[in-house]
């Protein structure tokens, strides 16, 4: 918009000035002599005189209005005023006529392709002498007559000679010549593996186009023979003209061993080896090294274990070609533990008797038989004493877990009063009264079916104790192969007494097998039972083991 309101101005500057922009006819041309008829002039200019014809008519006036010289138009009143040798803008016009001068780049070749526009275009319009500039910015350029009703820019697109046309808002006010070259581009250096191209250059004046560069093609090689474990690469060369550039030789790459399998020939106390194949292609080369590690520990068989009659047999080592026995120590023959077991309970509502069979407790080993009676209380015993407890369903003895049915009295009591323990009352007195000097003996029970137990326990320990040690040793005469006697439990003691009357006369107070703990004396006390008539008879409590008191033996089976 701006840039119409500057052309609308210019317009009116030189309407005020008497710039009009005419048409110029050119001048008639003179009468031929003996000539053909003068051809219409060209651009404004006169016709040319016939040659040997008749005389030539007046020429027709020019009907292009300018005159294009080198880039240099001349709007004036009168066509001569243009002439075709102008040099600048102060060539041809008189004063006050007006004068169009197009200051373009002196150039008037261009190399295909180049574009035109108005940047550094001047135009000035004259009076007289003085050039008066209007902006360029008023005007387009265009190259092809046929496109002066759009204004487009002019662009070379063809080659010959060429015009372009000035135009502002008044219509076409100017016009002039160019040529319009091909490129003439100097050959390029191609280029190669290594070097980039080294372009043509176009050597028409005021052109600078250059041929685009080729980089550097780079090699193209052969194919190579690639190295292996042992031997280096055999290089491939370049393919490409004139080079013969061979590819980088690849050192022989050694063998790959990454994955060790086991060869399972470890032994005990020795490591075994592993083997690795190489992990390259088409190699089967092998790299065997100790396992480190590997080596095994003695896996024994299960030891044989000793019987009633023969020693162990200690595991010998599971591994091949190993042999090694289990240093273990040898277990000597066991030899035999026989208990009575009950085979068949004996029936006391049918007073069937039952039966019992000597059995190894290791082997289960038999050694005969032997009948369970039907005893009633007070009864002689198998043993010689008499039967003081029956237990229709039987009790455990906690000693060897045998079962019992019967519980058999000593027929008479130990001979002496007797101690609990071997300690005597004058040593311990004599030690300052040191309860820790009896022996404790742990574990002993109070049940019937414990008294065999606590006496073994109280002779494991203290193996002179007087009372349980006579009671051990005890027998009855013409029954000596009964020699299983024990002090009787607490429980049991008092079996004893409820049957005090059928074993004749009693003492007053008796031993019990059962230790008792006493103020954390445990080895200074153990339980006690009173015999006696018109007393409290059949009272339990707690004896000094030093105190001598009576003992009566009694048997379970």
């Amino acid at each position: 918009m701006k840039s119409t309101v500057k052309q609308i101005g210019i317009i009116a500057l030189m309407v005020a000035m008497g710039l009009f922009l005419v048409t110029c006819e050119g001048p008639m041309g003179p009468e031929g002599i003996q000539g053909e008829q003068g051809q219409q002039g060209d651009s404004g200019t006169d016709g040319t005189d016939g040659v040997d014809g008749e005389q030539g008519e007046k020429g027709e006036p020019g009907n292009t209005p300018w005159i294009c010289v080198k880039g240099f138009w001349h709007i004036g009143g009168t066509p001569d005023a243009c002439n075709e040798n102008c040099t600048g803008i102060t060539a041809g016009g008189t004063a006050g006529q007006a004068q169009l001068s197009i200051t373009e780049p002196t150039r008037t070749t261009y190399c295909k392709d180049i574009r035109f526009n108005t940047a550094g275009l001047i135009v000035n319009f004259m009076f007289g002498n003085i050039p008066i500039p209007v902006p360029a910015t008023n005007y387009v350029l265009i190259w092809n007559e046929s496109l002066l009703t759009n204004g487009t820019n002019a662009i070379s697109a063809e080659t010959g000679t060429k015009k372009i046309y000035v135009l502002d808002l008044s219509g076409r006010i100017g016009e002039f010549e160019i040529t319009v070259l091909e490129h003439a581009v100097s050959t390029s250096t191609p280029a190669t593996c290594t070097t980039a191209s080294a372009p043509g250059v176009c050597t028409n004046e005021h052109c600078n186009l250059t041929d685009a560069v080729t980089p550097a093609l780079g090699h193209a090689f052969s194919p190579a023979i690639p190295a292996t474990c042992l031997a280096d690469s055999i290089p491939g060369t370049c393919t490409r003209d004139d080079c013969e550039t061979e590819d980088t030789v690849v050192p022989a790459l050694g063998h790959s061993f990454t994955v060790y399998n086991s060869n399972n020939n470890a032994a005990c106390g020795i490591d075994g080896t592993k083997t690795s194949v190489c992990a390259r292609d088409n190699c089967t080369e092998t790299y065997t090294v100790t396992d480190t590690g590997s080596a095994l520990t003695h896996s024994f068989s299960p030891t044989i274990l000793a019987t009633c009659t023969a020693n162990s047999k200690p595991g010998i080592c599971i591994h091949a070609g190993c042999g090694v026995t289990n240093p273990e120590a040898v277990v000597p023959a066991l030899g035999h533990v026989y208990t009575w077991v009950v085979t068949t309970p004996p029936n006391f509502t049918t007073s069937t008797a039952g039966v019992k069979t000597c059995t190894c407790t290791i082997c289960g080993e038999s050694r005969g038989t032997q009948p369970i009676p039907i005893y009633a209380l007070g009864d002689t015993g198998p043993a010689g004493g008499r039967i003081i407890y029956i237990a229709p369903t039987g009790f455990t003895m906690t000693d060897d877990n045998s079962t019992a049915y019967y519980l058999e009295a000593a027929p008479e009591n130990m001979p002496t009063y007797l101690r609990w323990s071997t300690l005597t009352n004058e040593e311990y007195v004599a030690s300052g009264f040191d309860s820790l000097l009896f022996i404790n003996i742990p574990g002993t029970g109070t049940a019937i079916g414990t008294g065999r137990k606590n006496t073994a326990l109280i002779l494991a320990l203290d193996p002179t104790a007087p009372a349980a040690l006579a009671c051990k040793d005890y027998f009855v005469a013409e029954y000596e192969s009964f020699n299983d006697w024990f002090l009787p439990s607490r429980d049991e003691l008092d079996q004893l007494h409820i049957r005090r009357v059928s074993l004749g006369r009693m003492e007053w107070i008796y031993w019990s097998s059962s230790q008792y703990f006493y103020g954390g004396y445990a080895g200074g006390y153990a339980w006690r039972q009173e015999f006696r008539n018109g007393g409290p008879s059949g009272a339990q409590s707690t004896g000094f083991a030093a105190d001598y008191y009576s003992v009566r033996a009694v048997r379970a089976f």
